[in-house]
């Protein structure tokens, strides 16, 4: 005869039995009991008991808690002027000025080359109170002068790096 490991649920306070505890009685795990100490369905409504502790109502009517602060991270320069865009239909949106927080926008890779002369682009994302950095590993990378990066566009170490830290505070992010 091959031995097979069964394993039955129990409350706590009763005994589990393995496999080997069945094979030694010679009883089968699925043998009913006439015995009512024994009854399984006891045994889960005990258990469906710990949760109807819950109040259905409350556990639907708590408050979302959504972060309200934004970070996009793009490897492409002409989404600045869609990142803008998003920004300001959020803010339009936001009827009560009191949810809507902090948009960020970090380029990475080859375009922050680009950012030397994406004045107007710059211009929307200003209007659009949108935040730009630039990866600073991207910088390095290819060969672009920290100098001639806008005043305002501030470097970061690492943009993903930096999305994440952002992300550990709560920041919704999108990556493009």
């Amino acid at each position: 005869m091959k031995e097979k490991n069964v394993f039955l649920f129990a409350p706590v306070e009763e005994t589990i039995h393995t496999g080997e505890d069945i094979i030694e009685s010679g009883t089968s795990a699925l043998e009913e009991s006439d015995d009512p100490d024994d009854d399984f369905d006891d045994d889960l409504d005990g258990f469906y008991d710990n949760f109807a502790d819950e109040d259905e109502d409350e556990l639907y009517d708590e408050e979302w808690d959504f972060s309200d602060n934004y970070i996009v991270l793009t490897s492409n320069i002409e989404q600045l002027e869609a990142i803008a865009h998003a920004a300001e239909l959020l803010r339009a949106d936001d009827e009560d000025d009191d949810f809507f927080g902090e948009v960020i926008a970090v380029l990475c890779g080859k375009t922050v080359a680009e950012i030397v002369y994406a004045d107007k682009l710059l211009e929307k994302t200003r209007a659009a109170d949108v935040n730009v950095k630039v990866c600073g590993f991207s910088v390095e990378k290819n060969s672009v002068n920290p100098d001639d990066i806008p005043a305002d566009v501030e470097i970061v170490k690492n943009g993903i790096w930096y999305c994440m830290e952002k992300q550990k505070e709560g920041y919704l992010s999108l990556g493009l």
